[in-house]
């Protein structure tokens, strides 16, 4: 889950190529199917993915994860605000 949420975060700043951010979310993809067929066949799982199931648990943990994704972009919203909301010009290069 980590990978993925990497993935997703580093996708719109475009520090690693379009190939390198496809192989790390398949590989992504792979290691959460993995666990899913880990967690079946395993008595004590880390995390038993039948909690998905209750309605609370998974509105507390996929808005969790959507608010870490939002918070990861703010710093690239405020900027687009403060040209286009608030009418300020961007700042030339020195």
């Amino acid at each position: 889950m980590a990978l993925l949420s990497y993935v997703l975060e580093v996708f719109g700043e475009h520090t690693l190529g379009w190939q390198t951010m496809l192989e790390l979310l398949a590989l992504s993809a792979a290691l959460l199917t993995a666990y899913g067929l880990h967690t079946t066949r395993t008595p004590y799982p880390l995390l038993r993915l039948a909690l998905f199931r209750i309605r609370t648990f998974r509105a507390s943990v996929s808005g969790s994860y959507f608010t870490r994704l939002g918070i990861g972009g703010i710093p690239f919203l405020f900027p687009l605000l403060y040209q286009v909301g608030l009418g300020f010009r961007p700042s030339s290069p020195a």
